[in-house]
């Protein structure tokens, strides 16, 4: 085989596995840190963070958010805010859907 042949071949069969890779999951590998609050559905389409204190910090492995996913936090109080730290070292977070917070207008920071 011709030497450009097969790096033209290699270079196409990279570039299909990366064209077929699952989009990024929602946020995942929460730790809660400081204050109270609960996580559902991490890694999956929707993830709830429910925060019972008025201040939390929560620690993730990842926080990326696809193109039909949603992170929602719902937060007890006006005055309520949560720092999200995401400390896995995996490169910059990938916010391509949707992050909403609910409840009383908390912060998430």
């Amino acid at each position: 085989m011709h030497p450009r042949f097969s790096k033209f071949v290699l270079t196409t069969a990279a570039l299909i596995a990366l064209a077929v890779a699952p989009a990024a999951a929602g946020p995942e590998g929460a730790t809660v840190v400081g204050g109270a609050a609960t996580i559902q559905g991490q890694g999956g389409a929707a993830v709830i963070v429910n925060q019972s204190s008025s201040s939390a910090i929560i620690n993730w492995n990842t926080f990326n958010i696809g193109a039909r996913e949603s992170v929602r936090f719902n937060q007890p109080g006006s005055s309520s805010v949560v720092l999200n730290r995401v400390t896995g070292g995996l490169g910059p977070s990938e916010i391509l859907g949707t992050h909403q917070k609910l409840g009383l207008h908390g912060r998430p920071v």
